[in-house]
């Protein structure tokens, strides 16, 4: 049997191999795969093998392959052949038989074997969903990004399985996430928290004249099939099918959920001799490995190394396996020097950039709570909903992020005063209490001559888990040439809420962000120009906000609503301090 004799050519089949056979797609993938960049494939490198220096095709050859025998390999999806040319020079590597289905590509790879003086890679023409392999032929089968175009998996799965010797090994990495690219609401959300902040100059198309993308899009369904029915096209059932067929000894999460659509197209303008670039998109690879191991994400990509079903284990196979989140000294280490070590040219620069992230941050969180909050005034029984509400103090960037979504709050005042007197009622917005006089209160509420509210707004004290703040403050410490605590373990996610926001459902948490942007920038923001400051606040503010919806972050804010019993009560109460327990029995806010 020749490899050649089963190429397919079905209609469906014949529309994958003009794409992929093609020239035009492949340009394409030059220019916008979003694995194009070092540190993505470090990223990659290091939840597979363990190191960002050591891929997994180089880890599979050097650690798990035996070395004492010539080895016949078979490549499945070769397309331009770079995977059997790197693996084609070692020296317990026999040959090589490389297949896949477009002809065009198979015909590209054959003559860069050639021109290169490779002779041991034999090239064929084969279409997985009805070609049938030779029976227990070879010693390796290697499986890159080529199971998830195959829709007969049944019989794709049963002759690779039996083109296998009996103690043969196969390697798989592959694409395991959903069917045509119909990526979940869950992933799109954090993809457009992450579009709306990055800054416009990592926004450019390589392929539409540098044209800035607003959002990204989850792919149409009748598009994504029209462009390649073959795309994912039973991927989710993958993992399944390789559990049934052989022995899995090892497997590991490789991301991909959140980065490769986000950066399709725009991964070239994080440029490779930028510091802080590289950083920035260090950034975005840790959110998305966090999303996947707080279980908040599965992970689309997943790279299995297997035997054939009833082989013995390999004794060393557990000695082989990789640190799962190897700690942050594994991160790529980098010898370009920072774009700019110098400080900002003055005081003020240095918090602008902190000050506008905090005030997105803010006014995003309070937009989330405003139905909840609008809704607990109601059941309130004040009428306080249709009052002026006040506010009485607090933090600059909670109060911008609640004018954002309550535009009639004032501060207090002369025209503050004058809507009380009119509307007999209000609402007070408090910002710790604490620090409030009593006697202001007190007179203000004298003022009220029918029932009120009060809406607390209470600072949790809560901070990112020590370890994930080490981890992103290590990736922007590289690009100033700054140290930071190096974390002791690997990522731990703590997802608990406060007690407090668990026991009492008059609570309502809020995150109005800082738990990374204030010890990384407060640490390391003089060290960047305002520019740098700038893009590196956007975009951790952007990670913040996904973090903190997914609940990997604590709350920062708790917002307690509770309604005025009455002038001589409210006044009792705040002389005796009491103010957080007027809330009458049995309200549900």
């Amino acid at each position: 049997m020749t490899l050649e004799a089963n190429s397919s050519t079905s209609l469906k089949n014949q529309a994958v191999q003009e794409r992929w056979g093609g020239t035009n797609f492949p340009e394409q993938l030059d220019h916008a795969f979003w694995m194009n960049h070092s540190v993505v494939r470090g990223y990659q490198n290091r939840l597979a093998t363990g190191s960002a220096a050591c891929d997994w095709l180089t880890w599979l050859a050097n650690d798990w392959l035996p070395t004492d025998k010539p080895l016949r390999v078979l490549v499945l999806g070769c397309g331009d052949g770079w995977l059997e040319r790197a693996i084609a020079g070692r020296h317990f590597v026999d040959k090589i038989d490389a297949v896949d289905i477009a002809g065009d590509a198979v015909e590209r790879a054959r003559k860069a074997a050639e021109h290169a003086g490779i002779t041991n890679i034999h090239y064929g023409v084969l279409d997985l969903n009805h070609a049938t392999l030779p029976e227990r032929a070879y010693d390796v089968v290697i499986a890159h990004s080529v199971l998830h175009h195959i829709e007969n998996l049944e019989h794709a799965f049963a002759t690779i399985s039996a083109s296998l010797k009996p103690d043969g090994w196969i390697a798989i990495n592959e694409f395991v996430g959903p069917a045509h690219l119909q990526y979940s609401d869950r992933a799109m959300a954090a993809i457009s928290e992450l579009m709306s902040a990055l800054p416009a100059r990592l926004r450019c198309s390589a392929l539409f004249d540098k044209a800035v993308y607003d959002l990204k899009h989850r792919p149409g369904l009748e598009q994504a099939i029209a462009d390649d029915p073959s795309e994912g096209v039973r991927a989710p059932e993958l993992d399944g099918f390789i559990r049934q067929w052989f022995s899995v000894a090892y497997e590991t999460d490789i991301g991909g959920t959140v980065l490769q659509l986000l950066l399709w197209d725009m991964v070239n303008n994080f440029r490779e001799d930028c510091a802080l670039d590289r950083s920035l998109l260090e950034w975005i690879c840790l959110l998305e490995e966090t999303l996947v191991v707080s279980a908040n994400l599965p992970s689309d990509y997943r790279f299995y190394i297997c035997q054939a079903r009833g082989a013995e284990a390999e004794p060393a196979i557990e000695a082989c396996r990789p640190k799962r989140l190897a700690p942050s000294r594994d991160l790529p280490t980098r010898s370009t020097p920072p774009t700019n070590s110098g400080p900002p040219t003055n005081a003020r620069e240095h918090s602008t950039a902190v000050a506008r992230a905090l005030t997105r941050s803010a006014e995003s969180a309070f937009a989330g709570a405003k139905p909840w909050l609008l809704s607990a005034l109601r059941e309130a029984e004040t009428g306080a909903h249709d009052a002026p509400m006040i506010w009485l103090g607090g933090p600059r960037e909670l109060a911008d992020g609640l004018v954002q979504s309550f535009p009639k709050l004032m501060p207090m005042g002369v025209k503050a005063l004058l809507a009380i007197v009119r509307a007999g009622s209000a609402t007070l917005v408090i910002s710790r209490p604490a620090g409030l006089p009593i006697r202001k209160i007190a007179a203000l509420a004298l003022m009220l001559r029918r029932r009120g509210s009060i809406v607390m707004l209470e600072p949790t004290g809560a901070q990112a888990p020590a370890d994930l703040a080490a981890r992103f403050g290590q990736c922007l410490a590289s690009a100033v040439d700054r140290s930071w605590a190096q974390p002791e373990h690997g990522l731990r996610i703590e997802r608990d809420q406060p007690a407090c926001a668990r026991s009492d459902q008059r609570l309502h948490p809020v995150n109005t962000g800082g738990q990374l942007l204030g010890p990384i920038l407060g640490t390391f923001g003089a060290q960047l120009a305002a520019d740098e400051q700038a893009d590196a606040a956007e975009v951790l503010s952007g990670i913040e906000a996904v973090l903190a919806r997914e609940n990997v972050l604590p709350p920062t804010v708790i917002i307690r609503v509770q309604a005025l019993p009455g002038i001589p009560s409210l006044v009792a109460a705040l002389v005796t301090g009491r103010i957080l327990e007027l809330a009458p029995e049995g309200a549900r806010y």
